[in-house]
């Protein structure tokens, strides 16, 4: 039986297309580690990787090729806009379902650079940079 941990820099291929193609997958960046932020559940915050599109967010812009992510092949952003915040229970079940297909874990320098580009980013919503936050602050 293979076990996976969703925790800080892990990536993920999760369903997320437009209503057209619902099963498309997006590879989603797992930015904080499971913590209960007074909810009672132990939740975490996944951010999209899009391939780059006119008046695309250039908070964090990525290049293709291994350098950044083996999984990245065409020029991508880091999309804030669609950060969300999942239960660690609903990761697990979504990947013991074969919904969600753990890839390669983020490279550290470009975990750091996305962590960047959310703190500069005028595209995230608030909710979500503030649980971000509330994670570094328990975290350091």
């Amino acid at each position: 039986m293979k076990i996976w941990i969703p925790q800080k820099r892990a990536t993920l291929l999760i369903p997320s297309g437009p209503r057209d193609s619902p099963d498309k997958c997006h590879l989603f960046i797992i930015m904080t580690d499971p913590f209960d932020n007074g909810s009672g559940v132990s939740d975490v915050l996944l951010i999209p990787i899009c391939s780059t599109r006119p008046n695309h967010d250039p908070s964090c812009e990525l290049s293709a090729g291994t350098s950044n992510h083996p999984f990245i092949t065409h020029d991508s952003f880091v999309e804030y806009a669609l950060a969300r915040i999942m239960s660690k229970e609903s990761l697990l079940k979504g990947y013991d379902l074969s919904i969600f297909i753990p890839k390669p874990s983020l490279p550290t320098e470009i975990f750091q650079k996305v962590s960047q580009g959310l703190a500069v980013t005028r595209r995230i919503q608030p909710r979500f940079r503030d649980f971000y936050d509330n994670f570094l602050r328990k975290n350091p």
